[in-house]
């Protein structure tokens, strides 16, 4: 009796479910599709992203081996023509793969050509190397906070805005007259916003890398240098509390280390009456 009734019940079950089947066939099959879609689109995507990065390795390899090979050359004409496929295969990986580890060092390596372009007395276009200089620096600056090229480009940027005006004044050919209002546009809000308000000189956008890489790269090993910078340039735009903050972060933070010494010089300097204590 109870397997008859059993018996009666599944056949019950599948005849609702067969009818819910065919009133919602379209339903169904759509759910189906997506099932049977959704693996092979993953699948699909995986091959795409190893094909890119096998492919971004493998432009990367041979921009690095161009690039040694332009360092290392001695004769100049052929340190010239090594250089303009250097330059060449830089922008095209740069182009090709925004955002991975190769786009990144490709950016790098175009940064570090032009920035020595810079002092040779014969470059053209000073003015525009300097703006592609600062640009690039800024691309690598805006990347992933894990990236360890990141602070490093914060930094950078930094120490490069602040040594702009100082660039105009050494160029003995008088081919470098960036101003201020020329690199502004150059950076996004992020590191232009100081203290709530748009920079207005060098100092403040220089200010504003150190600062920002000092407040989120605590495990980074530029964390001692920004914190340093951005007291030392606190105190250049007149905020002297600001200043000590980032002074005594470093002693309390990160004792017996050169940058947290000359903090404490700073500090009593700004605070002469502790100096007497």
């Amino acid at each position: 009796m109870l397997h008859a009734q059993d018996q009666h019940a599944k056949k019950k079950l599948s005849r609702r479910l067969n009818d819910f089947i065919q009133e919602n066939r379209m339903i169904v099959i759509i759910i189906a599709i997506v099932l049977l879609l959704v693996p092979i689109g993953y699948f699909i995507y995986q091959q795409i992203a190893n094909k890119i990065n096998s492919d971004a390795g493998m432009s990367l390899f041979e921009l690095e081996e161009k690039y040694r090979k332009m360092e290392a050359e001695t004769d100049a004409e052929k340190k010239k023509a090594v250089l303009s496929e250097v330059v060449a295969l830089s922008d095209s990986v740069i182009a090709s793969y925004q955002g991975t580890h190769a786009g990144q060092r490709a950016l790098e390596i175009r940064l570090t050509i032009n920035r020595a372009k810079i002092a040779l007395p014969d470059t053209q276009n000073k003015n525009d190397i300097v703006k592609s200089v600062l640009a690039d620096a800024v691309r690598i600056a805006s990347g992933p906070s894990g990236n360890i090229m990141t602070p490093k480009y914060q930094m950078f940027a930094a120490s490069f805005i602040e040594n702009i005006p100082g660039l105009a004044e050494s160029d003995a050919s008088g081919a470098i007259t960036v101003k201020f209002e020329d690199i502004l546009p150059l950076v996004p809000d992020t590191f232009s916003i100081v203290m709530g308000k748009k920079a207005e000189s060098f100092t403040d956008l220089s200010y504003g890398f150190y600062a920002y890489c000092a407040q989120n790269n605590v495990h980074s090993i530029y964390i001692l240098e920004a914190l340093f910078n951005a007291g030392r340039l606190a105190e250049a735009r007149g905020d002297l509390s600001q200043a000590i903050a980032y002074y005594e972060q470093l002693e309390r933070d990160y004792a017996n280390n050169n940058w947290t010494n000359l903090a404490i010089n700073r500090r009593i300097a700004l605070q002469p009456e502790e100096k007497k204590e």
